[in-house]
């Protein structure tokens, strides 16, 4: 049972969560009830966030939205909530950096892919994908989530290059990982 603010903004984050990953499998009448409700669910959290002041938490909430936005199509408000998210992530140092990344490489992708941006952008933001999983990600003990980190930086490299992801996803990380080894060690195994 959720007891304070702070654990109330994650009840409702994953309420919000709930209703927006319920959309794809509901009927067709339904869709637009679940996003309503998932967005009310993502303010109320994120109020409640905020009042806690668990910044964590507040962060956390403001990926969510981002992500939400950026599934509406809403590319420049996802990405103007996504790197807000992330600059505070980075300052926190948060091992779940390459989460917050994630959101802003698949902002710009999509972003050149409509013709915004040049496409040297979104492969910068796909390499430092990476590149915050390999020195932050590989850290952190929590196996689902570098599970899911992994799949996001393949789905980044999908999305960019098509049938050619895999080709630049093993050049990306033999890239970053040889940059990496001539800075510091990491550990061998993933």
């Amino acid at each position: 049972m959720a007891t304070n603010r702070s654990d109330r903004a994650m009840a409702w984050a994953h309420i919000g969560l709930t209703y927006w990953q319920m959309r794809p499998g509901a009927k067709t009448d339904l869709v637009a009830e679940l996003a309503r409700r998932a967005e009310q669910a993502f303010e109320i959290s994120l109020s409640l966030a905020r009042e806690s002041r668990n910044r964590d938490r507040t962060i956390e909430v403001m990926r969510h939205i981002a992500r939400m936005r950026l599934d509406m199509g809403f590319m420049n408000e996802a990405l103007r909530i996504g790197l807000d998210a992330m600059g505070h992530a980075a300052e926190m140092q948060r091992r779940d950096l390459v989460w917050f990344t994630h959101l802003v490489a698949l902002a710009q992708i999509r972003r050149h892919l409509i013709g915004e941006l040049p496409r040297s952008v979104p492969v910068q933001w796909v390499r430092r994908e990476l590149n915050d999983y390999l020195q932050i990600g590989v850290l952190d003990p929590n196996v689902f989530a570098k599970r899911a980190w992994r799949r996001g930086i393949v789905n980044s490299h999908q999305e960019m290059y098509g049938v050619l992801s895999p080709v630049y996803l093993l050049v990306h990380y033999l890239r970053a990982r040889a940059r990496l080894m001539r800075h510091k060690s990491i550990p061998a195994s993933h």
